[in-house]
């Protein structure tokens, strides 16, 4: 039987560092101007907020999510996370390009 690793201060300060461009980074800041511009400032700072609080719950209760799912499904998800991220990507550019079709490239 193994015993429960206690994490050092060392590799919490890790996986944060390697976390947080991970959850606010470019692609997020760019995200909320672009939803800034196309729904106002109310429905943004709302959407903005569900979702702090959303990821927050998420990584409070992830030890628990994560026995749930064990490591086949901890993958499963992380690869429709990733696969949801990229179709968001290229519906963005897809967005990006019609519009500078529609303004004659203006």
């Amino acid at each position: 039987m193994q015993s429960a690793r206690c994490p050092s201060s060392s590799d919490s300060q890790r996986d944060q560092t390697a976390g947080v461009p991970l959850i606010v980074g470019p692609g997020v800041l760019a995200t909320i101007l672009i939803l800034l511009h196309e729904n106002g400032f109310p429905a943004t700072v709302s959407a903005t907020l569900i979702n702090i609080l959303l990821a927050g719950f998420i990584f409070w209760m992830s030890r628990s999510i994560g026995r749930v799912l064990g490591k086949a499904g901890s993958k499963t998800a992380s690869k429709l996370a990733g696969l949801l991220l990229a179709s968001i990507g290229v519906m963005m550019v897809r967005r990006g390009v019609v519009m500078i079709v529609a303004s004659g490239g203006r």
